[in-house]
């Protein structure tokens, strides 16, 4: 069965890329025969219109000639123009120049005599701020000598002052330090004296903190021992209460046992109940305990 099945998908395959080759095989030829035409029809057309062209490419020949003279005229049209404009700013140059130096060697001794009294303003002109400057530094150092004169006059003055003065300001000095000492104890004192009632208060307060912290103790000490009586006095009385129902129990268990009878109910039925415990083992063990604790309550009232 797998070599069927290989065989028939070989064949399958062989099947398909044999129809894949004819089709590549008819593209190829295809693509072949549209370049012959491609080919053959490009040299029909160009035996038909070669004429034509070649009038073409000749009438183009003579638009280009004569495009490019008229070219050639409108550039050396140009270029004459562009050499006369250069002659003639030559010219004016030239001219210029010309008549620039006719001017100045006309004017040549009008023009060194107002050099020259222009130079003697200028020299007039420095010379006067010259002078100027002088007066302003003169008057500038004579400033700064009368501030240098004038301070050490003060400081001298001064001098002698605290020469005169230095007793009494010592004196002044040492009773104002007495008088801030003073103040400064005052002032100490009062701050202990501060310190200590806070920290009096602070004594009592933390005294009456204690004290409520011990009263509420108290009173929750008591409170537990209190509730701790009734709890204990109410477990008495629950377990006297259960002793009695047990002894009552046990008594009536014995007497029914002494006497071989079962309870009977208001109906007159036999109680189901206390016959199941009966025919249960468990039953015996429970009376024989019950007669043990029986014993032991006599042996202890004794």
């Amino acid at each position: 069965a797998a070599r069927r099945i290989q065989n028939c998908w070989y064949a399958r395959r062989a099947r398909f890329e044999a129809k894949q080759y004819r089709l590549s095989l008819a593209a190829q030829q295809e693509h072949a025969a549209t370049q012959l035409q491609k080919v053959v029809r490009g040299l029909q057309c160009r035996k038909r219109l070669g004429p034509v062209l070649t009038a073409r490419r000749q009438a183009a020949v003579r638009v280009g000639g004569l495009w490019r003279l008229w070219q050639a005229r409108l550039l050396v049209r140009s270029l004459r123009a562009k050499r006369v404009a250069h002659h003639q700013r030559a010219a004016v140059t030239i001219q210029r120049h010309v008549r620039g130096y006719r001017c100045r060697k006309g004017v040549r001794p009008v023009l060194a005599a107002r050099r020259r009294a222009a130079h003697c303003i200028q020299g007039l002109c420095r010379i006067r701020a010259a002078f100027r400057v002088a007066t302003v530094l003169r008057q500038e150092r004579a400033a700064r000598r009368t501030f240098a004169a004038e301070r050490l006059q003060r400081w001298w003055r001064g001098e002698q002052v605290r020469r005169q003065v230095q007793p009494l300001l010592k004196k002044r000095r040492e009773a104002a330090a007495r008088i801030q000492g003073l103040f400064r104890l005052r002032h100490a004192r009062k701050l202990a004296q501060s310190l200590r009632a806070q920290r009096a208060m602070n004594c009592i307060r933390s005294c009456a903190r204690i004290a409520a912290a011990r009263s509420h103790l108290v009173s929750l000490c008591m409170a537990y021992a209190a509730t701790q009586i009734q709890a204990n006095w109410r477990r008495t009385l629950a377990l006297k209460e259960v002793g009695q129902r047990r002894d009552s129990r046990v008594a009536e268990l014995i007497g029914l046992l002494s006497s071989g009878k079962l309870p009977v109910n208001e109906n007159g039925n036999k109680d189901t109940g206390l016959e199941v415990e009966v025919r249960n083992p468990m039953w015996h063990q429970k009376v024989t305990a019950a007669l043990k604790w029986l014993d032991q309550t006599k042996e202890n009232k004794e």
